[in-house]
């Protein structure tokens, strides 16, 4: 009886283990900081996966389109930043043994509302507005 008890509990560890331990093979972040000034700084980034998830060849191909879209500019993020027109920008990669692994892009928008054609190929409907500070009493 004992022995059946102590099964259940680690097995399911066991296997919360190997479910905690996933990386995805890439990974996608996007920031919008909007400043004081009205302007707001948009930086994405994304994180590709080493060779230890390259354990198949469709992840391998889908992996190496990636970073090659990437270097190219022709991935969507590539493509939303060059339809804007910032003030400021800049773009960094990191490679590890000769790969892409990190690829980041600030761009400093004067006005907020950019960022309706920076998601102009999503579903997302974008509208800014700025409300007058109430003065609490």
């Amino acid at each position: 009886m004992r022995t059946s008890r102590l099964a259940l509990p680690a097995a399911l560890a066991a296997g919360l283990a190997f479910v905690s331990c996933f990386e995805p093979a890439v990974r996608e972040e996007l920031h919008l900081r909007f400043l004081a000034n009205g302007a707001v700084v948009v930086t994405s980034t994304v994180l590709l996966a080493g060779p230890e998830l390259q354990s198949n060849p469709a992840l391998e191909r889908r992996l190496a389109e990636t970073r090659r879209d990437i270097l190219e500019g022709r991935d969507p993020w590539g493509t939303r930043f060059a339809a804007l027109e910032p003030a400021a920008e800049r773009s960094s990669w990191e490679k590890r043994l000769g790969e892409l692994h990190k690829a980041s892009r600030d761009a400093v928008l004067a006005e907020p509302e950019s960022l309706a054609r920076f998601f102009g190929d999503t579903s997302l409907t974008v509208t800014y507005e700025v409300f007058a500070e109430e003065v609490v009493a």
